[in-house]
């Protein structure tokens, strides 16, 4: 018995998400260096994030797609092909598997636009905050509180970003 290409390929995708899932996590958790870089730290979490998921994804599209026989770009290629002939490309289990991987992107991209909107909500109501109780210095381009602790900080925005300072 011969094992498809695409199992293969989906091994090596589902081993890749859990080493993404649990030890690289565990590793940045407990480092000491991302204190002294937290830029590299947040590039180091949000690319093992997004191996995590799109190895997951990944892993289901192989899965899905491997009665075509080959590995999963050439497989994508042949359901393309086989779709825009009319044919039905895949038997039940593999749609099914497909349609998962659609529905986790579905998910996460519905996860990224409901955070967004909220970030946008709270970033709004600061600002209008910022606007009620600060002073907008001219000079200095900044919103000044009144308030005796040394204290800085930026509000980003598009257009309408904050610069606060304290007296």
């Amino acid at each position: 018995m011969t094992v498809s290409s695409g199992v293969v390929d989906a091994v090596l995708l589902v081993a890749l998400s859990a080493v993404t899932a649990q030890p690289i996590p565990r590793m940045l958790a407990r480092a000491r260096w991302p204190h002294r870089a937290p830029r590299t730290a947040l590039v180091a979490w949000v690319v093992t994030g997004t191996a995590m998921w799109g190895s997951a994804v990944a892993a289901l599209l192989a899965l899905g797609t491997a009665p075509q026989g080959g590995h999963l770009l050439s497989n994508l290629a042949g359901c393309l092909r086989d779709c825009a002939d009319g044919r039905t490309p895949l038997p039940l289990y593999g749609s099914a598997l497909c349609g998962g991987a659609a529905g986790i992107v579905c998910w996460q991209v519905t996860q990224v636009v409901a955070c967004s909107v909220r970030l946008a909500r709270c970033r709004r109501d600061h600002r209008a905050l910022l606007d009620l109780v600060g002073t907008v210095d001219p000079d200095l381009g900044v919103v000044v509180l009144d308030d005796p602790r040394p204290f800085a900080y930026h509000l980003p925005g598009l257009y309408d970003h904050r610069l606060v300072i304290t007296r």
